[in-house]
């Protein structure tokens, strides 16, 4: 038998219910499905708090906070003794020097990761245990920072660089160097110039023989002439070299 509420029955918001609608089990299972992707970690940004140089570990702070029913934002646990990806392979390697304060990401491997990190790397390991998704399980992996702290380098050079030294491979084969090598590229250049100008004089200079005057040296014009042209164009190499600040 229908049951129906009489038209002058009063409604009281405030009143608790009861009775409330029990939930369709599409919304159940949706709860729970999102409940278990809140539990499961893939990738959290980090900053260095601590590091091991002897094994190439770092202790990382989580950079996104969590959240507990009724409770407000707080920070997450430390990762302790995190091991960093860094480029490597049997014959090349490619490391950088990692700082307190440094920005990165954590990515949380699927499985326990010790076994692996033991091993020789020549065969697939074991995980020996069924935890997944576990924070302890993270690889920091240096560079994700806000976009405030991007660089504005918008350029198509490769750079490298590492405090006061910038190096640039630029596209048409120029190599730039910034930094207070300056100092004794400029020193050859000067060297250089000093070479070309001795070579111009040497060129110029005559002694006065029986049949008029001739050269002091030796040596024809065109090799002289050869000379400088070798020397200028070392010149214009290292000034390519160092490059020009404005075109950094």
């Amino acid at each position: 038998m229908a049951f129906s509420l009489s038209d002058n029955d009063p409604f009281d918001p405030d009143a608790i219910d009861y009775a409330p609608e029990t939930p369709r089990f599409e919304d159940v299972l949706e709860h729970a499905l999102h409940q278990k992707a809140l539990a499961t970690r893939v990738c959290v940004p980090g900053k260095v708090i601590a590091l091991s140089a002897h094994d190439q570990t770092v202790d990382v702070l989580p950079m996104f906070q969590t959240k507990f029913l009724g409770k407000d934002p707080q920070n997450m646990a430390p990762l302790r003794g995190i091991p960093v990806a860094m480029p490597q392979g049997q014959d090349f390697r490619l490391s950088y020097p990692l700082a307190v304060g440094d920005l990165g990401f954590c990515v949380i491997m699927d499985r326990n990761l010790d076994t692996y990190l033991q091993s020789d790397g020549n065969l697939p390991t074991d995980p020996e245990d069924s935890r997944t998704h576990d924070l302890n399980d993270s690889v920091f992996v240096p560079g994700l920072v806000p976009t405030s702290l991007q660089t504005t380098d918008t350029q198509t050079d490769l750079v490298l660089q590492n405090g006061a030294l910038t190096l640039r491979l630029q596209k048409p084969g120029h190599i730039v160097i910034q930094n207070k090598m300056y100092e004794v590229i400029d020193l050859l250049v000067q060297a250089i110039g000093v070479q070309i100008d001795t070579l111009d004089a040497l060129a110029k200079a005559q002694s006065l023989t029986a049949f008029g005057p001739a050269p002091f040296l030796t040596l024809t014009i065109n090799q002289l002439t050869t000379l400088k042209q070798t020397a200028q164009s070392l010149q214009q190499n290292l000034q390519t070299f160092k490059g020009q600040a404005q075109d950094a």
